[in-house]
Parts: C-alpha cells; sequence; structure tokens
C-alpha cells in the first residue's frame, strides 16, 4: 500500500502536492542519478522515492562479487563488491556476523542490493568457504527470471543445498555455468536430484568433492537433453561411464539438427582421468558399427574422439573426450 505524507500547502511548489500515484508515475520516467538529486529536493520527495524502490529506475549491476569466509565457530566475514553503471565500483566488507543470532543484519549490502537493477548482470562470481549466508542474501533481493551471462560459483564444506537450488531457480537464462567447487559438507542430497533448467547454457563445468555426492546419472540426462545449445561440458566427479550416455545423447541430438540443417556439430567433454584406454576398448566394443568411428590420442593428449557420419550428407559431427589428472583440478576441501 502505498501512503501520501501531508504537508503545509502554501509553502509548496505545485509539483509537490500532487497526488503520490502521480508523483510515482513521473519519477518513473526519470533516470537513476537525477532521482539522486530530487530526493534532495524535499523531504517528501525522499520518503515517496525511498518507499518506492521497486517502480524507478535504478543502476544496472554489471558485476558482482560475493565471498564470505567462517572465521570461527559462530562468525563470519562477508564481502560484496559491486560494478554498476559503466565504470562505478562500491565494496562493502561485513566482518564478524554472527551466525548464532535469529535475525542477521547485513544493511550496507541490502541497502545497495536494493538499489540495483539486478534483472540482467553480466557476471557473478560467489564464494563461499564454511557456514555462510551469501544465498540468503541474493534470494532475498534477486528478481525471478534474472538473466545472467556467465556464473561462478565455489562452495568449500558449506551446508548451503537448498538456498543454493534457489537462487539457481530464478535464474531464466544463463549461458556459461562454471561450478568451481562443489561441497555441501554432510549435507545428505538426493541421489536422483535434477539440476534446475535454465535456458542457454552452452558451457557448463563442475567439480564436486568426493563428500557431496550431488551430479548423477539423471542429472546429466536432463541437462544435455534440456540445453540444446550446449556444446561444452565438464564433469570433474566420482561418476564413472559416462561416455555411453553422452555418445547416445550427443547422436541423438546431432541426428535431429542434420534432419533441419546438415552442418558439422563438434562436442566437448571434459572427465576425470580413470585408464581412459581401457574407456577406449570398451567403447570399441560396444559400438561396433560403421557409422561410428572411434580414435584415441592418449598418448600424447588424453583423448578420445568419436566421430560419426550424417547418412544423408556425408558430413561428420565430433564427439570429443579429454581427460583431466588430478593434478590438474584438486585442491583441498573439507
Amino acid at each position: 500500500m502505498i501512503l501520501s505524507f501531508p504537508q503545509n500547502s502554501h509553502s509548496l511548489s505545485p509539483i509537490e502536492v500532487l497526488p503520490v500515484e502521480i508523483l510515482i508515475n513521473i519519477f518513473s520516467k526519470i533516470e537513476w542519478k537525477s532521482l539522486i538529486n530530487i530526493k534532495k529536493t524535499c523531504k517528501r520527495f525522499h520518503i515517496i522515492v525511498e518507499n518506492n524502490l521497486k517502480y524507478l529506475q535504478k543502476p544496472k549491476l554489471r558485476r558482482l562479487f560475493a565471498s564470505s569466509i567462517i572465521q570461527n565457530e559462530s562468525k563470519i566475514k562477508v564481502e560484496f563488491t559491486f560494478h554498476f553503471d559503466r565504470d562505478k565500483e562500491i565494496s562493502i566488507n561485513e566482518f564478524n556476523i554472527d551466525l548464532s543470532k535469529t535475525m542477521i543484519k547485513t544493511i550496507k549490502i541490502d541497502y545497495l542490493l536494493e538499489r540495483m537493477d539486478l534483472n540482467k548482470v553480466q557476471e557473478i562470481f560467489i564464494d563461499a568457504i564454511g557456514d555462510t549466508i551469501i544465498f540468503d542474501i541474493l534470494n532475498r533481493h534477486f528478481p525471478l527470471n534474472f538473466k545472467i551471462r556467465q556464473l561462478y560459483i565455489t562452495i568449500k564444506n558449506c551446508p548451503v543445498f537448498q538456498s543454493f537450488v534457489k537462487f539457481l531457480k530464478k535464474i531464466n537464462s544463463l549461458k556459461n555455468m562454471y561450478i568451481k567447487h562443489l561441497c555441501f559438507g554432510d549435507q545428505k542430497i538426493s541421489s536422483d536430484y535434477i539440476f534446475p533448467n535454465i535456458n542457454g547454457i552452452k558451457q557448463f563445468y563442475i567439480k564436486e568433492c568426493p563428500k557431496t555426492k550431488f551430479f548423477n546419472i539423471r542429472m546429466l540426462k536432463n541437462l544435455l537433453n534440456f540445453h540444446k545449445n550446449l556444446d561444452q561440458i565438464t564433469i570433474l566427479s566420482e561418476l564413472v561411464n559416462l561416455e555411453f550416455d553422452m555418445i547416445n545423447i550427443f547422436r541423438n541430438k546431432q541426428t535431429l539438427k542434420h534432419k533441419e540443417k546438415c552442418e558439422q556439430d563438434y562436442f566437448s567433454i571434459i572427465l576425470p582421468y580413470r585408464n581412459p584406454m581401457s574407456t577406449f576398448n570398451l567403447l570399441k566394443e560396444h559400438y561396433n558399427e560403421s557409422t561410428l568411428i572411434i580414435n584415441e590420442d592418449i598418448r600424447f593428449h588424453n583423448s578420445i574422439y568419436v566421430t560419426t557420419e550424417c547418412i544423408h550428407c556425408e558430413v561428420f559431427d565430433y564427439i570429443h573426450f579429454l581427460y583431466l589428472k588430478p593434478e590438474r583440478y584438486w585442491e583441498e576441501c573439507c
């Protein structure tokens, strides 16, 4: 409900005595920098602007860095850095936030998030080590169906599965997702959980701690089938024999594409190094057919190439498996 704030009318200019609803409509058409000056004009304008931010123009958030680190059993440090407009930057540090309190206050961070346009963001970087409230803060302010180009998430020994998923469900479209490290500590995750469907994903990267069993075969199949533009995927987990499911799904996708238009397709998949020569032999044995060729480059590049030929146009499609040794990606977690 919007409230009006009456003032002594004979000391006011004509615009100041307009109804609140009309003033909000006028203010909504004014660029955010000018609104700052309008707020300084009189107390009534200041109150109207502050109470109706959701209807007014705001500076567009371009890039956000959000991090938290546990300092002791009950306190954490939270840091947010906002890049907005064209070249503006603000950093906020909240030290010694007490997790034991029922109401956790992050006044400065909330103040800035409330005053930013969060509907379309270029990049978001989230780092959480130990218990955190980062996703609770973000979920309070980011709207449903917001868009983002690139998302980078690092979660270490942090039981935030529910708030993490809630944040992902708010995303309407995303081009590149990098879950650089994922560990929910001792938190139990359903073995058939499906990753939220987000439009537009082209590159997907996930590295999970052995303690966290987040990624699963059902999730993989849904991810590959739903995301039509996905052509680069990295899965660094303890799941094995993913090659067969991936080849079958990618072959179906390639076949459907060639029915519409014959052009070459390329899929890149990065997996943990687990005796790729053995995998190569299994693939050769399983796919014993003339339309699928399997070659290896294991000695030099730890790679397997799967080549399929379109029966209509003789164009070759490629599925490239690259195997990373642990020293390339392993890091201490919990």
